[in-house]
């Protein structure tokens, strides 16, 4: 069962059919970031590059029964003011619906970030379900968290699932959630370089300043979504979260600030978030690099649950 996959990045789906030993086959993908494609090809060597996906030739493509992937997700970014129709990264979507009209593969995957539900008082959905159904699939979506699949972060995204009209009735279930989470505090290193510490000097300088994007991770809390953008997540390592408080509420004196220790998570870390195995990125990457690629992924905990459905409701069907 044959697939193909565009806006590769890292490649999660990649990563998740592998773990899971599914019987899929990538005929190729589509990736341009020269830093992504490093560890993409880490890990999947043999696999074929179609690279910008504005200039695949379809003739050229060989048929697959799925296409994997998504557009990207920064014209409906919360951090990139959800530009939506206005950004041009939202014409990339037009390049994934074109080779799935022309390819009509049996089955489509589609991933984005929540907002793209309510961009544009919900006309961008709108319009991006008229044009699946339009290229003669019917289709199923929900959004689906991190958080609700054991692991410790809060990272929802909409799924778009769709099967050709012309095959059986469409009942796939996406999966339920899981009722039980794993702590912040439950993955992290033990042992961490003192590049990720914070200086006693950036934490009284934030600590008299009202800029709040330094806050700190509650270790007893899931993470709040990683993102791809300068600030990496910190956390206090050595206080409760009753001391985080007191410290955001201008409750502390300076020596109860110089007990703090205070660090970035790290790029390991991100990984164990995101549900890689460790040292999944390439090690010759720098830093801003790995924070990048992991913030941008998928969850794998997600992927996990959704394909172990996925491959379930085709085996029940053929």
């Amino acid at each position: 069962m044959k697939y193909f996959s565009t806006f590769s990045w890292i490649w999660a789906f990649e990563n998740t059919i592998n773990e899971l030993n599914l019987n899929r086959e990538c005929v190729w993908y589509s990736e341009i970031d020269k830093y992504a494609i490093k560890t993409y090809t880490k890990h999947y060597p043999s696999h074929n590059n179609y690279w910008d996906i504005t200039k695949i030739d379809i003739n050229n493509l060989p048929n697959f029964w799925i296409l994997l992937g998504w557009s990207p997700c920064v014209s409906f970014s919360l951090t990139w003011k959800k530009k939506g129709f206005e950004d041009d990264n939202w014409k990339l979507f037009f390049d994934y619906l074109k080779i799935l009209k022309d390819k009509q593969p049996n089955f489509f995957i589609f991933e984005n970030v929540r907002w793209i539900l309510t961009n544009n008082k919900w006309k961008t959905f709108e319009l991006i379900i008229n044009e699946f159904v339009k290229v003669w699939y019917n289709i199923k979506r929900k959004i689906l968290n991190s958080k609700d699949f054991w692991w410790s972060q809060n990272r929802p995204r909409i799924f778009i699932i769709g099967q050709k009209k012309s095959l059986w009735e469409f009942n796939f279930e996406f999966p339920v959630w899981i009722n039980k989470k794993w702590k912040l505090k439950d993955i992290l290193d033990k042992k961490v370089d003192k590049k990720y510490k914070v200086s006693d000097k950036q934490i009284i300088n934030w600590y008299n300043s009202n800029f709040h994007s330094h806050k700190s991770q509650l270790l007893n809390n899931t993470c709040c979504c990683l993102t791809v953008w300068w600030n990496q997540k910190r956390i206090i390592t050595n206080k409760l979260d009753e001391f985080i408080k007191k410290y955001y509420n201008k409750k502390l004196d300076k020596n109860e600030l110089l007990w703090i220790e205070w660090r970035k998570l790290t790029p390991w870390e991100y990984e164990k978030l995101q549900g890689f195995l460790p040292w999944y990125t390439d090690f010759s990457l720098s830093d801003t690099q790995k924070y990048k690629q992991l913030s941008n992924s998928i969850s794998i905990h997600v992927l996990k649950e959704l394909l172990m459905k996925f491959d379930l409701y085709i085996k029940n069907k053929m």
